[in-house]
């Protein structure tokens, strides 16, 4: 074995002082087979154009972005909550089931629904969502740019965030939707005001605010 790579890596008088790998078929081959990997690679992505293998809109990058904006605000950091982050997949997962984008669904079902249904209990609840944006960074900045998303970014009273992605197809159209969820767990209190809650709902086109 060690003559071998001796042959294939260290020039030495035994293979004229030019390794085997180093030669011009040797070169050849592995040229060949890089082509070869390439010519894979792109038929694989025509095969599948499904997947955005540059797609970069992800969870954490948008909870550190959204935390960036705080800091700059003096505002404490949100905590990245898993349960949030579970009702955000549902919703998410739901928008594209139902073909819609909006707050609430086209059979009624409001976005605190999905807070419930994970057993989030909240004192202040928000939610902004987004689509068809690739890239993490210009979607937070098209949030900071809509007053009422900006809004929630920055809200004072929330705490904790979870955001999530789905991809599929929306209003005909293959595309990402983004869901991101604030709230401040409910505590055991004799505070008997009742819940709050907040909306905003965000695209990459011409940003609309919604109550």
């Amino acid at each position: 074995m060690w003559r071998n790579l001796k042959h294939l890596l260290i020039p030495h008088r035994g293979n004229g002082h030019k390794p085997h790998l180093l030669r011009d078929v040797a070169v050849e081959a592995m040229l060949g087979a890089v082509v070869v990997l390439l010519v894979v690679s792109f038929a694989g992505r025509s095969l599948a154009p499904h997947v955005d293998f540059l797609a970069a809109v992800y969870p954490s990058v948008l909870a550190d972005l959204a935390n960036e904006s705080r800091a700059e605000h003096d505002l404490p950091a949100l905590i990245e909550s898993e349960v949030l982050a579970e009702a955000a997949r549902l919703k998410a997962a739901h928008m594209i089931a139902e073909d819609y984008f909006e707050h609430v669904s086209p059979d009624g079902v409001t976005p605190w629904y999905w807070f419930d249904l994970v057993g989030y209990r909240y004192t202040l609840a928000g939610e902004n969502l987004a689509i068809n944006f690739d890239d993490s960074e210009p979607l937070n900045e098209a949030w900071m740019n809509s007053p009422a998303h900006r809004d929630n970014i920055l809200g004072a009273g929330f705490s904790e965030v979870g955001i999530a992605t789905a991809e599929g197809v929306l209003n005909g159209r293959n595309t990402t939707v983004v869901v991101q969820l604030f709230g401040t767990p409910a505590r055991v209190s004799t505070d008997s005001s009742s819940p709050s809650v907040a909306g905003t709902a965000a695209e990459s086109t011409e940003p609309e605010d919604e109550p």
